[in-house]
């Protein structure tokens, strides 16, 4: 019985590990799409005659709003897991 916890417990530190390394793997993912799709800076400059005097930056640059890409996926996923569930009821029901 202990033998078969030990080996339980394993394999669930396995799983969790495993699932670790995924998140990991996305977010870096995520984070490797977000520096590709930002803009790149700008080269030029306009004469400061002609530009008007910028605000003051704030000084904590807020959270852009939205969800991210896992969480879009995971959103994703959830719909066509329900519309097969639908589906696979409505076959079952009309049987």
């Amino acid at each position: 019985v202990q033998r078969q916890e030990e080996e339980e417990k394993a394999r669930r530190e396995a799983e969790a590990k495993a699932v670790q390394e995924t998140l990991e793997k996305e977010k870096a993912e995520e984070e490797k799409l977000a520096a590709e799709a930002a803009p790149p800076p700008a080269t030029e400059t306009p004469p400061p005659a002609a530009a008007p005097p910028a605000p003051a930056a704030p000084a904590a640059v807020p959270a852009k709003p939205g969800f991210s890409t896992a969480e879009k996926l995971m959103i994703a996923a959830g719909i066509l897991v329900g519309i097969a569930a639908i589906v696979g009821l409505a076959m079952l029901l009309l049987k």
